[in-house]
């Protein structure tokens, strides 16, 4: 049984395409935030991204397609920022911290959070009803005394 062998490298003299992408991990993977032609150029965005606040970890893909062979090459050439695994680490010490909240928040609440919480049961809708009812009579009852209040400071003025 024999082995394959990987590609041979190109000749010198043969075509190679160069280019460098600038990822930032997020949510476990890493995802493309731009490209460029120039090393320099990427190399120094990085860095500025890597220094800010909104990147946890950012890194360089240096990616060469050699035309002849039709091979390509990906190598990480610059890391910024904290490295996965440490984002990682966070990320499951932030995910425990909230199981543990949901844990002694009361039931009625997190289910009202979620949207899933009813505030009123079919059997305490009467009762419900019955207690509005009750308030807009009382409204009612304090409208009419306040006019009949009204009323009479008139006729004592007189």
């Amino acid at each position: 049984m024999s082995a394959a062998s990987p590609a041979p490298l190109p000749q010198r003299n043969s075509k190679v395409a160069r280019t460098y992408e600038i990822q930032f991990f997020r949510d476990g993977r890493w995802l493309i935030d731009s490209m460029f032609d120039e090393r320099s150029l990427a190399l120094f965005e990085a860095q500025r991204m890597a220094e800010g606040t909104r990147y946890t970890c950012v890194r360089v893909v240096e990616e060469v397609f050699y035309e002849a062979s039709g091979r390509l090459v990906n190598t990480t050439i610059f890391r910024g920022g904290k490295h996965p695994e440490e984002i990682q680490k966070e990320l499951r010490g932030a995910a425990e911290v909230r199981r543990q909240v949901i844990r002694e928040t009361p039931k009625k609440q997190n289910l009202r959070k979620r949207g899933k919480y009813e505030e009123t049961s079919a059997a305490d809708e009467p009762l419900i009803n019955i207690w509005t009812m009750l308030k807009a009579g009382a409204a009612v009852v304090i409208g009419i005394a306040f006019l009949y209040g009204l009323n009479y400071l008139q006729e004592i003025t007189r």
